[in-house]
C-alpha cells in the first residue's frame, strides 16, 4: 500500500491564503490597529510559506531538492507580487491593493 503524505500542501495554501488578511481588512490611508493586524498576519502567512517546507524536510516527511524547489517557487511567487506592486507605485499608482 503506498502511504499518500498531505503535508506539503500546507505550504501550497499559504499562497492562497497570504493576501487574504490585506484584501479583506483592506489598506487604510490611516494608520490603524486593523492595518497592522493585517500586516501581521499576511507577514507571518509568508514567513509559514517559507519555513514549512524546511521543517518538513528536517523531519524527513520531503526530501530536501522538494525544500529548494519549494522555497524558490516562493521566492518567484513574493518577487513577483511584490515586483508588480513596486511597478505600479513607481507609474503614479497606489500598489496592488
Amino acid at each position: 500500500s503506498h502511504k499518500w503524505c498531505r503535508w506539503p500542501m500546507f505550504a501550497v495554501a499559504t499562497y492562497a491564503l497570504a493576501p487574504f488578511p490585506i484584501v479583506i481588512l483592506g489598506k487604510k490611508e490611516e494608520a490603524s490597529q486593523l492595518a497592522y493586524w493585517s500586516y501581521f498576519t499576511t507577514g507571518w502567512i509568508v514567513a509559514v510559506s517559507f519555513g514549512l517546507p524546511c521543517i518538513l524536510a528536517h523531519s524527513a516527511v520531503i526530501a530536501v531538492g522538494n525544500c529548494l524547489i519549494s522555497m524558490t517557487s516562493s521566492l518567484v511567487f513574493y518577487g513577483t507580487i511584490v515586483g508588480l506592486a513596486w511597478w505600479q507605485a513607481s507609474e503614479g499608482g497606489y500598489g496592488l491593493y
